[in-house]
């Protein structure tokens, strides 16, 4: 995937759409950088190169994840250093021609760290992204939505009802109806939540996995047709 080889290439993520484009993201050093492939894995051109950078010029990102629409426009988030007061979520739209838009900053509420993003989008643009972020007591996990232009859907919120201890590594996924879910880790446990399309929510915390060791490794989601 890269053509760069100097230096820690690390962090890779993939985001595929349902006609089978596909992109891949990873850390260079300290920037973000993606690759974009059609369905029969040629490398499609952005902005003239195979391999472009996401993340801006002269400031630290880390943790890349990536979303895709049914056209090929994409999202990529990732943990960075900018307008935060310390850690943020970034994030920035690419439309399926490959045209990249601004960086924008995702999290509204900048007091701590926030990291750990991940992004879900469906079918027409729309996504969603989670991380971590402080809650009060140890780390919970935010959310917000947005358009397919990347104007916020409202406010950030909190996923988890429970506070106590940490809250980590949050995955999130959307189907074709728009509903969406969230899960993360809790403590040893694997748990989660689902939300309507508008964000409204469809069920409180439920337990998805009570074995789930510290440190075992981040859970995952995935949506069927």
């Amino acid at each position: 995937m890269n053509s760069t080889i100097l230096g820690a290439q690390s962090a890779p993520a993939l985001a595929m759409n349902p006609a089978g484009a596909w992109i891949v993201v990873w850390q260079s050093g300290d920037a973000v950088f993606a690759q974009r492939y059609d369905a029969d894995g040629a490398a499609i051109l952005t902005g003239g190169v195979q391999e472009f950078q996401v993340s801006e010029v002269g400031r630290a990102a880390s943790a890349p994840r990536a979303a895709m629409d049914q056209d090929g426009g994409l999202v990529v988030v990732w943990t960075g250093a900018g307008a935060d007061d310390a850690d943020g979520i970034y994030a920035r739209r690419s439309s399926s021609d490959g045209s990249l838009g601004a960086v924008f900053l995702v999290n509204s509420q900048t007091a701590g760290v926030q990291d750990a993003p991940d992004v879900a989008m469906d079918e027409d643009g729309r996504f969603v992204a989670a991380w971590r972020t402080p809650d009060g007591d140890g780390s919970g996990i935010a959310w917000r939505r947005f358009n397919a232009d990347a104007t916020p859907k409202g406010a950030e919120a909190f996923v988890n009802v429970s506070t106590a201890g940490d809250q980590a590594a949050p995955a999130v996924g959307v189907d074709p109806d728009g509903l969406l879910t969230v899960v993360w880790q809790s403590g040893t446990s694997i748990v989660g939540r689902q939300y309507l399309s508008d964000g409204t929510p469809l069920t409180g915390e439920f337990l998805v996995d009570s074995s789930a060791a510290p440190g075992a490794g981040a859970p995952a989601v995935g949506v069927g047709p």
